[in-house]
């Protein structure tokens, strides 16, 4: 028993001293390498480098209303989603690439909601309220007085007629990604 009981404390020791041993080399290790040897031998410290940026990227929330005659057997959610989907489809999209990250204009519909719908006997038809919500992502040029909230959202929806805009906010802004780095060498 004594002879495991010296075994263990030695074992113990062991490990103490590889232990602090590790520790003191990788200080020595860090040490090392945050300095720079120049030509002539003399120790230089490094300089601090700045972290490189992100560039900043908003994201607008846009919305849209129509009023859609159909037949009096349309589908008002039907109607709706096509006609939101159209609009979307037809956007002025030449304006909407000059404000975004690498001249990509996405501009997606967010789905359409049915406001309500009335049938007209006059003509035999209905009319079909619909609201087209949609975001355009990553304009990174919001400064620019042609890349609002308020101008790219209208642009969306101008190209189709009917369509008014009764929303359009820019989101919160995040880093959609670094900015690209010196052409590398062939």
């Amino acid at each position: 028993m004594k002879s495991f009981i010296v075994f263990l404390l030695t074992g113990i020791v062991a490990l103490l001293f590889l232990a602090s041993t590790a520790a003191d080399a990788t200080t020595h290790v860090q040490h090392r390498n945050s300095t720079i040897v120049a030509a002539e031998g003399v120790i230089q410290p490094r300089v601090a480098q700045r972290p490189a940026t992100r560039f900043a990227c908003v994201d607008y929330i846009c919305a849209a209303q129509k009023s859609v005659r159909t037949t009096i057997g349309g589908q008002c959610g039907v109607v709706c989603q096509t006609n939101c989907n159209l609009m979307v489809k037809t956007a002025g999209r030449a304006q909407i690439a000059n404000c975004a990250l690498d001249g990509k204009d996405l501009v997606t519909a967010q789905g359409s909601f049915v406001l309500g719908s009335t049938v007209d006997p006059a003509c035999s038809c209905k009319y079909c309220y619909c609201k087209c919500p949609y975001d355009i992502d990553n304009i990174t040029k919001v400064s620019l007085p042609g890349c609002a909230a308020k101008i790219l959202c209208r642009i969306v929806s101008a190209y189709t007629p009917g369509w008014s805009v009764t929303l359009s906010y820019a989101g919160t802004p995040f880093p959609c990604r670094l900015p690209p780095g010196p052409p590398q060498a062939k």
